[in-house]
């Protein structure tokens, strides 16, 4: 087999003493992605919200907790919430298309901002169950709406950083958010100033969002459509690229991963002798993990093919995972433990680019809430089977078998979801797909098989974008 990359194409498709873009391909620097001031604008605008949504979320935990029966109606909160993406991500996704992406994102965080107001009046739980529960669709709104403008917004080439370092916000907020609202409940005993905090940064992140200047586009025009409807025309746009198909089969097989071992992370802490500080430290391990996951994924992304990225990151969660069930040192398990949290964020970040690439602008919202949709119900399940197992036969003990047994058949899940992407990707970076469909019948025609010249054109179209480029 044959490999161009894209460095080699660029040098035989430009004079010598031209400056190849593609020299990036060698390293990862975030410094590089030299964003435009409508992309500037909207990481800004991002990483306040995301500040302001860790803060909204300990403050919902808090008055749950104080107003409702405890741990139980912190449970049945995160159930609430955890449901929102289930039945509504991709009508709302569908509703981000129909408003296009920038009045999306300002409907979202203006409606998120007044709902977070109105928790002062919060009296009985009940209002706060309501009020998590249309915050969470606020989010389902705001989630597609921002992906579909970070597209807009960049350039194919730099897609992949402008995701990573949206992600690696995301990840800082949920970090700086609790730590703010800590600091806020130790100067006040009320929750207002944690209310006002967290409502005076979500319409402080509105400011950026009406400074992007879009270009203008078609009138607007809603379509009646039912929640179901928008879930069988996600999954349809979706299996229409088989390559955003694949790449997000490994994305849910991490999740149900991730989804799973959650509920075994407090009785984990206990078997090291820890007491509720522990459960905070092997959580921040998660949280660490999340963070640098980005990182990873595009790292490999810009220097390795696709479908081994995959593989490689893919892999990271179920062996994190058996390393856990297998060591009685507690640095290494939470090294560990960071380590199956990087496949999560990583491989999100994978499946976001490749959708942005592969899928029409005009269906980003679509397609960004179907995802969010499965991964959701794959969330839930992946939670009420571990603490199903663990409720009726008592498991909790042998927590770290579940560990090994849980990587053990996610090691197994990744590599068939890799041996049936490998069909399809290894001939190409599978990224300019369209543009490779017609210029595979013209070299057809003209030279015969088409597989050097259309290695060479994809190198060129996509740019330093596509990693490497195979042919036969």
């Amino acid at each position: 087999m044959m490999k161009f990359t894209v460095s080699e194409i660029f040098q035989q498709s430009r004079p010598p003493d031209a400056t190849s873009p593609a020299r990036s391909t060698k390293r990862l620097s975030l410094a590089r992605l030299a964003p435009s001031r409508g992309l500037s604008l909207l990481l800004f605008s991002s990483a306040i919200s995301e500040v302001a949504c860790n803060i909204v979320y300990i403050v919902l935990l808090e008055r749950a907790y104080l107003l409702g029966r405890g741990s139980s109606s912190i449970g049945i909160l995160m159930i609430i919430q955890s449901t929102a993406p289930v039945f509504f991500g991709s009508w709302m996704g569908g509703l981000a298309d129909q408003l296009r992406f920038k009045r999306s994102a300002v409907i979202a965080n203006s409606a998120i901002a007044a709902l977070v107001f109105s928790l002062t009046f919060a009296k009985i739980v009940t209002f706060v169950y309501i009020i998590a529960f249309l915050i969470m669709l606020g989010r389902l709104l705001l989630i597609p709406a921002r992906l579909g403008l970070v597209a807009q917004l960049t350039d194919r080439a730099r897609l992949m950083e402008a995701n990573t370092t949206l992600s690696i916000l995301s990840g800082v907020g949920s970090f700086i958010g609790p730590a703010i609202a800590g600091m806020l409940f130790l100067a006040s005993d009320d929750f207002a100033p944690a209310l006002l905090g967290a409502g005076g940064g979500w319409l402080l992140s509105l400011l950026p969002l009406t400074m992007i200047q879009m270009k203008p586009g078609n009138p607007i025009a809603l379509r009646r459509t039912f929640p179901i409807e928008e879930i069988r025309n996600g999954w349809h746009l979706i299996r229409k690229r088989s390559t955003i198909t694949k790449v997000l089969w490994c994305l849910i097989v991490a999740t149900l991963l991730l989804g799973a071992v959650t509920p075994l992370i407090t009785p984990l802490s206990r078997q090291f002798g820890l007491g509720s500080e522990g459960t905070g430290v092997f959580f921040s391990a998660l949280g660490f993990g999340t963070l640098i996951g980005p990182l990873i994924a595009t790292g490999l992304f810009k220097r390795l093919h696709l479908s081994t990225t995959l593989l490689i990151v893919g892999l990271l969660a179920p062996v994190g995972l058996i390393v856990v069930g297998m060591l009685n040192h507690l640095q290494g398990v939470l090294i560990a433990i960071a380590v199956a949290a990087t496949a999560g964020t990583g491989l999100n970040v994978i499946v976001t680019t490749v959708t942005q690439r592969l899928s029409r602008s005009s269906h980003h919202g679509t397609v960004f809430g179907t995802q969010q949709t499965l991964l959701g119900i794959a969330w839930i399940l992946a939670l009420a089977a571990t603490t199903g197992l663990t409720a009726l036969w008592e498991l909790e003990s042998k927590v770290r078998m579940l560990f090994i047994a849980l990587g053990g058949s996610g090691f197994l899940a990744i590599l068939s979801c890799w041996t049936w992407n490998r069909q399809s990707i290894r001939k190409t970076c599978d990224l300019c797909e369209p543009e490779l469909r017609i210029a595979s019948v013209a070299c057809r025609i003209v030279h015969g098989p088409p597989y050097q010249i259309s290695a060479t054109l994809c190198g060129i179209i996509c740019g330093e974008g596509c990693g490497r480029c195979y042919s036969q």
